[in-house]
């Protein structure tokens, strides 16, 4: 008799460890939520829900580490609607393609419930052509003076306290290498933007506090120098009118000398870089955004790019840090980081 109790217990132990087991697993491994991510995309500048805008999601980290996600797309309807299902909690990268082409990446998080994420897409700006001038040379601004000969400013690897303006032939931007200024009293120069008005115009900083400076039009040396308010981040010219972008968060429009500031406007971002002038209008692009913005009479923003590289393999690429902007003599947009230059064709 007390053998048939032991037995019993001991079943009963058995049994009563193995539920016990069995119901710790069930805690140790809750069930996986899903939920829903839909939205909406706009264009950025008039607001137009966009259809057939290409939809990207991919997983970056997962809250659950069972759950799977192998990336999911879908195609914006004429509401300019997507919505993906069976989405877990966690980060996810979202790209949008249009008209083709990557325009905007977001990073999205989803918590514990569905989520509405409503984007403004950018147009694309395109670029087809890429040039990577000398490799000694470090450009810190450019402009065009011929329909085949750009001027440009930059630090000369070889001559490291020299701050070089160059002249450069399209299809051989090795050409050309003169150093002719802009020099100054002071032992560290530096240069930023270029542009065209009568006389080369660059800014740099002094020992004496931020300046543009004037170089003569013929052989380059420095012929002139101006104290202004805050650093210069790049330069342009309207034929009449110098425009500069400043590290402030301002864009400057001067007389045709920068002595006189005749226009201040507030940079809608506060991170302006590259200006260029196209014969009618103001672009700045924003190295910070990777964005370009063309402005309107009034400077108001008329329209919003995001610059993409496309090479001969079709691979596209975000053309990310331009500082410096002109526009050739046949309308085209030249951007360049630093280093290289790329041609955005309208």
């Amino acid at each position: 008799m007390k053998t048939l109790l032991k037995f019993s217990f001991l079943l009963f132990l058995i049994i009563f460890l193995n539920c016990w087991e069995r119901q710790e697993n069930q805690t140790t491994a809750p069930e996986i939520p899903y939920y829903t991510l839909s939205g909406n995309i706009t264009d950025i500048d008039s607001g137009e829900l966009l259809s057939g805008c290409y939809v990207n999601l991919s997983a970056v980290q997962l809250i659950y580490t069972d759950a799977e996600f192998d990336g999911a797309t879908d195609t914006t309807d004429n509401a300019g609607a997507f919505e993906f299902k069976g989405i877990t909690p966690g980060q996810y990268n979202m790209i949008i393609k249009r008209d083709q082409v990557d325009v905007l990446t977001k990073a999205i998080v989803v918590e514990h419930a569905d989520k509405i994420v409503n984007l403004e897409s950018p147009k694309a700006l395109i670029a087809y052509e890429k040039y990577e001038p000398n490799p000694s040379i470090t450009f810190t601004g450019f402009c065009w003076i011929a329909s085949q000969t750009l001027a440009a400013v930059g630090m000369w690897q070889e001559h490291a306290d020299d701050v070089a303006l160059w002249k450069l032939v399209t299809g051989d931007f090795n050409r050309g290498l003169e150093v002719l200024g802009p020099g100054s009293d002071d032992p560290n120069p530096s240069s930023w933007g270029l542009t065209y008005l009568v006389n080369y115009w660059t800014a740099g900083s002094s020992t004496t506090g931020p300046k543009i400076y004037a170089l003569n039009s013929g052989n380059g040396y420095l012929q002139g120098e101006t104290s202004v308010p805050f650093p210069i981040r790049d330069l342009t010219s309207d034929g009449s009118h110098l425009w500069a972008t400043v590290s402030v968060g301002k864009i400057y429009q001067f007389s045709s000398h920068p002595s006189v500031i005749e226009n201040e406007y507030d940079y809608h971002l506060g991170n302006p870089a590259g200006i260029a002038w196209d014969g009618e209008v103001i672009w700045v692009n924003d190295s910070h955004e990777n964005l370009v913005f063309k402005y309107d009479e009034n400077m108001n923003v008329r329209s919003t790019y995001c610059p993409v590289y496309i090479d001969y393999a079709k691979r596209q690429f975000t053309v990310n840090g331009i500082d410096y902007m002109a526009f050739d003599f046949g309308g085209n947009l030249w951007a360049s980081d630093g280093y290289d230059l790329y041609v955005f064709e309208f």
